[in-house]
């Protein structure tokens, strides 16, 4: 069954070597800012994804009740993995429109 549309392009972009390759790059980057080698300027990427984990990290605590320190790590690296779902997915969006069916297919 294909899918096309909204539901196609990001379901491609989940596995898509674009997205997998964003993903990589916003983990280096996470770890140089937490080692303190990278500047402070690295973490405007990195903000959207954090502001969510933060997010739910505060619900969980404040109307769940859940103590967990650790959860903001696990939460924070889920939606890192969206953000470079959604670039990926944006960025074949981009192809796409610019005629660019010459090009191999992103897999």
């Amino acid at each position: 069954m294909t899918h096309t549309g909204v539901v196609g392009t990001l379901r491609h972009a989940a596995t898509s070597r674009t997205s997998l390759a964003v993903f990589a790059l916003l983990l280096l980057m996470w770890g140089g800012f937490e080692a303190r080698v990278a500047p402070g300027e690295l973490f405007f990427p990195l903000f959207p994804a954090f502001a969510v984990a933060f997010f739910f990290d505060t619900v969980a605590y404040n109307q769940l009740g859940l103590r967990l320190p650790w959860l903001f790590y696990p939460l924070g690296t889920l939606f890192l993995y969206v953000e470079a779902v959604l670039v990926g997915g944006i960025v074949r969006w981009v192809r796409g429109r610019n005629g660019a069916s010459n090009r191999p297919d992103d897999t």
